[in-house]
């Protein structure tokens, strides 16, 4: 059994945008390994992306594709129902990695999921505020000398470095099999994030527009399976 604590970084956030980034760590329990590559692709990658991540298109030019690299290579072998793939928000990097053929059967642990569930109230529960919250940058030094990195916020790896040291405080009187249950299990949701009551409290904007959400219910087909819950849960209650 292994984890294999991973993170990307893309083009941009859209459907037409990939990967041009992929890092992991495979952590069974005492060692810890890591793999990182960069990769190129026709898609231009978005200026807001490119601010966030620093990787300019000098950097990914004669790369080879992400799928003929070592890196995803050995990725797919690790692909197994007996392995956690490790992320935070999950459904974005799978949805990125899929887009190359990458067909996930490894159980999930969502970090960005988990914390939601067992800290509700937090003010966010993103990484780098994570990475403050929970003290988890003192430990990074230890861990940047034992892989013989370098951690940069946003990068890659300097991300699942933190990723790697906020799954050990998850896993703190828990199993892994309890976090994939989490991951699993459906969330309520606050706020719309889309549409014409973006920003709105679901709970409030239900009691007035009803048969707007009865129409996101039958109509989007791709809609968030944890916005699918909370407004059925208004809806029923």
């Amino acid at each position: 059994m292994n984890f294999i604590i991973l993170d990307t970084e893309t083009t941009g956030f859209a459907q037409n945008d990939r990967i041009i980034q992929l890092a992991y760590i495979v952590y069974d329990g005492m060692n810890l390994e890591p793999f990182e590559t960069f990769c190129s692709t026709d898609q231009a990658i978005n200026f807001s992306a490119m601010a966030v991540h620093h990787i300019t298109p000098e950097m990914i030019e004669n790369q080879p594709r992400l799928i003929e690299t070592e890196v995803y290579k050995f990725l797919e072998e690790l692909n197994s129902e007996d392995n956690y793939l490790v992320i935070h928000n999950a459904s974005f990097d799978i949805a990125m990695l899929a887009k190359e053929g990458f067909k996930n059967r490894m159980q999930v642990i969502d970090t960005l999921k988990v914390t939601k569930h067992l800290a509700p109230n937090l003010e966010s529960h993103a990484m780098q505020y994570l990475r403050y919250h929970r003290g988890l940058y003192k430990e990074e030094a230890a861990i940047e000398q034992l892989l013989n990195i370098e951690i940069k916020a946003h990068d890659a790896m300097g991300d699942i470095v933190v990723l790697f040291l906020l799954l050990k405080r998850l896993l703190d009187g828990r199993s892994p099999q309890q976090l994939v249950e989490l991951t699993q299990k459906p969330l309520l949701v606050n706020k719309l994030r889309f549409g014409k009551y973006r920003g709105q409290l679901i709970s409030e904007v239900i009691k007035t527009d009803k048969s707007y959400f009865e129409w996101m219910i039958s109509k989007l087909t791709d809609l968030d399976p944890d916005v699918k819950y909370t407004i059925e849960y208004y809806m029923n209650k």
